[in-house]
């Protein structure tokens, strides 16, 4: 069949594919059928060798430092103290840093960047089936941050730390924290965590279930820290990832991708921009609400019946 003789629906499902909804959720499935199409749909792919075999050459770069740093703490017990009192700092940076990639991922992000691009899509995978990261491997799952901080812990690994081991050592600490952002995000999915997951759970440290499941209810626009949550008091005061979506559509005129996932998220000012220019309105916005109805507002459901039969 060639392309321009295809079904009016075709191209949906090539979207939603794109997208990663799961398609047979549209036709109805319910109990084990729908969750069996959705892991299908959403299960995180597996990683290259490559990808992989980097995180072992982070691990062995960071050990490389370790020795600098180590031999650097020894020497005066002044840089063990101030490298201790800086972690709690390094920690909400950890977080506000995974808190930034995390938005990024799911809101913005090309699905075809070559360093992020597959982290993109299985992050927007990943809420149309939270429980989808529960089975996935260690190094499967944190394989695509290896290769993103491969440099800089080699930079890490090239400079000797001895005169300043204190910071070298949150240094370390905060590259270590990021490339195991996504695997502490993993821990607070889980009802029964690991046990290292569970006991850092349980000072704090590492982000919780209860307080990660407020990511996932609608219209899943909150709640983006992945390590500790520390950092949200920050955004969620001064709001700022509402405003960073309206600057987002303003200037770039693309939506957020969260924003389509979920169009209860869209604003009444973007609404009111659809209506008078339709030719704004994504196809992908018109896919998800098909998928799922539920989903849509009124003032959206208007909008895209008018728009359909307009068409």
């Amino acid at each position: 069949m060639t392309p321009s003789s295809r079904p009016a629906i075709q191209p949906a499902i090539l979207a939603i594919e794109r997208s990663a909804v799961a398609l047979k959720l549209a036709k109805g499935l319910k109990g084990r059928e729908r969750v069996a199409a959705l892991l299908d749909c959403t299960a995180p792919r597996q990683k290259s060798a490559l990808d992989r075999g980097l995180i072992l050459v982070d691990y062995a770069l960071a050990a490389t430092a370790a020795v600098s740093i180590v031999q650097g703490l020894l020497a005066t017990t002044a840089s063990i103290i101030i490298g201790i009192l800086f972690l709690p700092l390094t920690l909400f940076i950890g977080d506000l840093i995974g808190q930034c990639t995390h938005k990024w991922l799911d809101s913005y992000a090309s699905e075809d960047g070559f360093f992020l691009g597959q982290a993109a899509q299985e992050f927007r995978k990943h809420h149309e089936y939270p429980a989808n990261l529960n089975g996935v491997g260690y190094l499967n799952h944190i394989a695509a941050f290896g290769k993103v901080l491969f440099l800089p812990f080699l930079g890490m690994a090239l400079t000797s730390w001895f005169h300043s081991p204190a910071l070298g050592l949150n240094l370390l600490f905060l590259l270590i924290l990021l490339l195991n952002a996504t695997e502490i995000h993993k821990q607070a999915h889980k009802s029964k965590p690991d046990f290292h997951g569970r006991l850092l759970q349980s000072t704090g440290l590492f982000l919780t279930f209860s307080k990660h499941a407020r990511h996932h209810q609608p219209p899943f626009d909150s709640e983006f820290a992945v390590i500790n949550g520390w950092s949200q008091l920050l955004t969620d005061r001064f709001g700022f990832w509402t405003k960073m979506d309206l600057f987002w559509w303003k200037t770039f005129g693309d939506l957020p991708r969260t924003w389509i996932q979920d169009p209860r998220a869209i604003p009444q000012s973007a609404i009111e921009e659809f209506r008078q220019d339709p030719s704004k309105i994504p196809h992908d916005l018109l896919v998800y609400s098909e998928a799922y109805p539920e989903r849509r507002p009124p003032a959206v459901s208007l909008l895209l019946e008018n728009l359909r039969a307009g068409a």
